[in-house]
């Protein structure tokens, strides 16, 4: 369901194009990582929001690209900007009412 992005030009590409895009930041040694990539899976399945991730390890610019101080951080876009910002600890079912409201109204 996560489509990976493997450089910035990507990014710019997701971010500019998609009118919603959902962006997971993750580490391959963060525990905390993958624990919480299967909980938004599940939470996002039946939606038709367009998601992403980024390994932070693979792409290390990524943290100053987005001003990213932890790991996982997931990020909302709508129509070019952001709109939600959750790090390390993500309440994924306050998470997913939040992109619902959003994606109604915009």
């Amino acid at each position: 369901m996560f489509e990976p992005i493997h450089s910035l030009e990507r990014l710019d590409e997701v971010i500019e194009t998609e009118p919603f895009a959902l962006i997971y930041v993750s580490l391959p040694t963060c525990s905390v990582c993958h624990a919480l990539l299967p909980q938004l899976e599940s939470a996002l399945k039946e939606t038709a929001l367009k998601a992403y991730r980024i390994d932070a390890h693979e792409l290390p610019q990524i943290a100053s690209r987005l001003e990213i101080m932890t790991v996982p951080a997931v990020l909302f876009f709508a129509h070019g900007k952001e709109y939600i910002r959750e790090a390390r600890f993500v309440q994924v079912t306050k998470l997913k009412e939040q992109i619902n409201m959003l994606m109604e109204v915009a």
